[in-house]
């Protein structure tokens, strides 16, 4: 008989280091690849929050005002979706959001109830989506590369009083992580537009 020549072949435990290798390998491309799309992506909402900006600035030269934000839960080829609501609608309180989940209400720095007034209230903060009818922007420009919907806001009052005097009249506040205020004086925005990131976590999708 002849006998096995033992250098033919590989052994198990060569079989496995290249393995091991080839599945290193494997893990570092990969997350090249996903830190360069994560990147990539992040660009281009960038890239459509500029353009948000400029948009909502041209709005404001031309009507001096803001518009209100549009359906957080109109689906897409709709009337209703990325068509500016009502600002003047108070029925939902501070804190809640309605009932058809199309936008919320928060409570921003505490404004006269009228000019000339002593007594403040908290201004009325409509949070919902970009209305892309109003700012002439196109529809693809409503969510993030994540296809979540970006995220609007604006104080009520800035949205239906046409013609007001938007100067010191911002209401939003915008604060980190440790609760530091980004802006100053505090609580002084006049709108926000922002995305939700990569993780999408409190988003809403393009499909509603």
């Amino acid at each position: 008989y002849s006998k096995l020549n033992k250098s033919n072949g590989f052994t198990l435990i060569e079989i496995t280091i290249v393995i091991i290798i080839f599945g290193l390998m494997v893990a570092g491309t990969m997350t090249y690849l996903t830190t360069y799309e994560i990147k990539s992506r992040n660009t281009s909402v960038k890239q459509k929050l500029s353009t948000h900006h400029i948009a909502l600035e041209n709005y404001m030269v031309q009507f001096v005002a803001l518009p209100c934000p549009a359906s957080l839960s109109a689906k897409p080829q709709t009337a209703e979706f990325a068509a500016p609501m009502d600002c003047s609608d108070q029925s939902v309180p501070i804190g809640s959001c309605s009932k058809d989940g199309s936008y919320c209400v928060q409570g921003g720095r505490k404004i006269a109830l009228k000019e000339g007034s002593k007594i403040e209230r908290p201004a009325r903060v409509r949070v919902g989506g970009i209305p892309a009818r109003a700012i002439n922007v196109s529809y693809d420009m409503t969510h993030d590369s994540w296809n979540n919907r970006l995220v609007y806001a604006v104080p009520a009052h800035l949205a239906d009083e046409p013609g007001a005097d938007l100067d010191g009249e911002g209401a939003i506040g915008i604060i980190d992580e440790s609760g530091n205020s980004f802006i100053t004086p505090e609580k002084s925005a006049s709108y926000v537009v922002m995305s939700h990131g990569n993780d999408g976590f409190g988003s809403r999708s393009l499909l509603g």
